[in-house]
């Protein structure tokens, strides 16, 4: 079980970690940080991703941050941020983003473009763009070789805060971290980039480029994806 700490400084949401610096607690086998905060209006939330092939399933296949107001695993209300690449061509003919800052963050761009609210009816979907509106505000930079993912999300109604959570403080909620599976359609566009690459692409020395966007580069089929749920203890304004 998390526990959120009660937000006792500024947290501007603009992908980088300053913020929370010795809040974040770390996920040794999955390589990210998690850091939690909350006011008596807002929930604010770290997750720092230092793996390159969690960062490729983000990029390509997209990331979901479920809220169960129940305290359980209940896919209740959703933030699909970044959205990744599903359905979306490249926007040009090049390849993996290995060692090439300027492909990085075009990739990065294109993937965070957009935000989409899940729920909470079962048919509830909409879009907007990022980095949000109605009391939603998500970011997703590159810091330090790190992908820093913040969001903030109401924890109710009120002052204009459209999309929310359901709870106040002193409650526990549940809170889960899911990637999608990456659409095969991306994978066959990696593959054929790969193997046709154009004609300023690299070449030369005998080596290939490592396939990108969540598909490992010893094989074609994509990375599982990754989920990870937790109660969280949301904090108390503290009384002197």
């Amino acid at each position: 079980m998390l526990k959120s700490a009660w937000r006792d400084r500024e947290i501007t949401i603009d992908g980088s970690d300053a913020d929370w610096q010795g809040g974040l607690a770390y996920l040794e086998e999955s390589k990210i940080g998690i850091g939690i905060c909350n006011d008596e209006k807002d929930l604010y939330l770290c997750v720092v991703v230092s793996d390159r092939q969690m960062e490729r399933q983000i990029m390509g296949s997209g990331f979901i941050v479920w809220f169960d107001a129940g305290g359980g695993k209940d896919k209740k209300f959703g933030i699909h941020y970044p959205m990744g690449r599903q359905g979306r061509p490249p926007s040009d003919g090049r390849g993996s983003d290995d060692g090439d800052p300027d492909e990085r963050a075009r990739l990065l761009q294109e993937a965070a473009r957009d935000i989409e609210i899940i729920g909470p009816g079962k048919d509830d979907r909409f879009t907007m763009t990022a980095p949000g509106a109605g009391g939603i505000r998500a970011k997703v930079a590159r810091e330090n070789e790190n992908l820093i993912y913040e969001l903030k999300v109401p924890l109710n109604r009120g002052d204009g805060r459209e999309y929310v959570i359901g709870s106040d403080t002193g409650k526990t909620i549940g809170i889960g971290f899911e990637t999608l599976q990456a659409d095969r359609a991306i994978i066959k566009d990696e593959r054929n980039r790969i193997d046709n690459p154009p004609d300023d692409a690299p070449r030369g020395g005998g080596r290939g480029r490592r396939r990108g966007g969540g598909m490992p580069s010893g094989g074609g089929s994509p990375a599982e994806p990754f989920q990870f749920w937790s109660r969280v203890l949301l904090s108390q304004r503290s009384v002197p």
